[in-house]
């Protein structure tokens, strides 16, 4: 090796130059066959992350497009909930302009449901029957619903988190005792608020009450601009007797027409059974329908909402409950 350096040194400066341009050559052919891929995996990983940049998402799921979704429920005269509907029966106004109707679904799906339940003492003598109907609205329910459970009278308590067994809510609302007065703001405010742990996109609450509040930290003012920013449509069964006010009845009435559900009114707790199994079958004929706002505003302004059954069929006498209104986004 000595001999080739000094041999090297004396060679002719042309021929030095030859020989490193050679060695050069050699090097970087080894460098691209130790860095290249095994025979028969050539691009292996490169093709499919090309074909990804490549393909455009669709229409409706564009970062710029922003989809507003009114959940729209449809009942006949004795209120029973009425599938079939085409697309066509429908018209959605925002702020009384005709909007397009980009997405429509009367799909059945999983569903992400919440009960709330007075406890409070006016409920003595209500309760066994209305647990029953609690348990009965939750086994009625699809295999991948999950539900919770919050009771209330002075304040608000979840008994039990998102479950999908109904026999662990059967078992909490076992517990459940009347006593003392009535925080219904409260109760509806931590419900929205546990809303947001839901897995699934379709969002409910069933409300069930004989009374109206007494007792909550909340108001109704800031309790309802709460639930128009939690997209979760209401169902309310309203327990007649004892201290039920015309002002309660009015109150759960409009909680449920401004989210897109139901208000039920019960004058005997018998009946409790076939007005749950009622709100379970609404709840599963909910049409959806999804809109881009021709209002481009990034204003954060509440945005009101009506629905029209255009062509209901023939002879039949159709009712249209939906979520009133949605909070525009704010950059301001």
């Amino acid at each position: 090796m000595q001999q080739f350096g000094v041999a090297f040194r004396h060679a002719p400066r042309r021929w030095r130059i030859l020989l490193i341009t050679a060695c050069l050559g050699l090097v970087y052919g080894a460098a691209g066959t130790f860095g290249a891929e095994p025979p028969g995996q050539t691009n292996v990983e490169r093709k499919p992350r090309a074909a990804k940049r490549q393909v455009s998402p669709p229409p409706s799921l564009r970062a710029d497009v922003r989809l507003v979704l009114t959940p729209v429920t449809v009942t006949d005269l004795f209120g029973a909930p009425v599938s079939g509907l085409p697309a066509e029966t429908f018209q959605l106004f925002e702020e009384g302009v005709e909007q397009d109707i980009r997405y429509f679904s009367s799909d059945e799906g999983p569903v992400s449901l919440g009960i709330v339940f007075d406890a409070s003492r006016s409920m003595t003598g209500k309760l066994e029957r209305s647990r029953a109907a609690v348990t009965r609205f939750c086994y009625a329910a699809a295999p991948d619903d999950e539900f919770f459970l919050i009771e209330f009278n002075d304040t608000p308590r979840v008994l039990f988190n998102f479950t999908s067994d109904p026999a662990y809510i059967e078992k909490a609302a076992m517990g459940i005792t009347p006593r003392n007065w009535t925080a219904l703001f409260d109760a509806v405010y931590m419900a929205i608020a546990q809303m947001k742990n839901a897995r699934h996109s379709r969002k409910a609450l069933l409300i069930l009450s004989d009374g109206g509040d007494n007792r909550s930290r909340y108001s109704e003012r800031e309790m309802r601009t709460f639930v128009r920013e939690g997209d979760v449509s209401i169902y309310s069964i309203g327990l007649f007797g004892g201290k039920f006010l015309q002002r309660h009845e009015s109150l759960l009435r409009r909680l449920s027409d401004e989210t897109g559900g139901t208000f039920y009114q019960v004058e005997d707790v018998a009946d409790l059974p076939e007005v749950v199994a009622t709100i379970n079958e609404t709840i599963r004929r909910q049409y959806v329908l999804g809109h881009v706002s021709a209002n481009a505003e990034d204003d954060g302004a509440y945005r009101k909402i009506e629905v029209r059954l255009r062509t209901p069929p023939a002879g039949q006498r159709l009712r249209a409950s939906w979520r009133t209104g949605y909070y525009a986004p704010d950059t301001r």
